[in-house]
């Protein structure tokens, strides 16, 4: 088991058993969320005021690749992404809660997002 503490400046790994802290990762990126994947890979979850939310993974923790697309509002729309606040996984589909409070999922790995429609549109919101 590894635990995972994101900060302002980046993130750090701490082996409990190990006794062994490595870090930063992401040095310069306020890293707020990490989960694993159903393949078994990382995904850590940045935010940036210059470059907005984004998602890094990893196969071995060392390795950090941003992917391609993270979730994000329709364009033209009035909502703004600014960060990822949590990323989860159940039943194969990863979920990821942003900041202007909303829900996305993920069922190809983080490859493509898609808001979760019921929840973010509901008319209590």
């Amino acid at each position: 088991m590894v635990i995972a503490i994101g900060t302002e400046k980046g993130a750090w790994l701490f082996d409990p058993d190990e006794h062994r802290v490595e870090g930063p990762i992401m040095p310069g990126w306020k890293v707020t969320a990490f989960t694993d994947t159903a393949d078994g890979a990382c995904l850590l979850a940045t935010a940036s005021n210059w470059f907005g939310a984004s998602i890094f993974r990893s196969e071995n923790l060392i390795d950090w690749v941003q992917l391609a697309q993270a979730p994000e509002w329709p364009e033209g729309g009035d909502r703004k992404l600014s960060q990822i606040w949590t990323l989860a996984r159940s039943q194969g589909v990863l979920y990821a809660g942003v900041d202007e409070a909303g829900l996305f999922r993920s069922s190809d790995n983080a490859a493509t997002w898609e808001p979760v429609t019921g929840l973010n549109e509901h008319p209590t919101r």
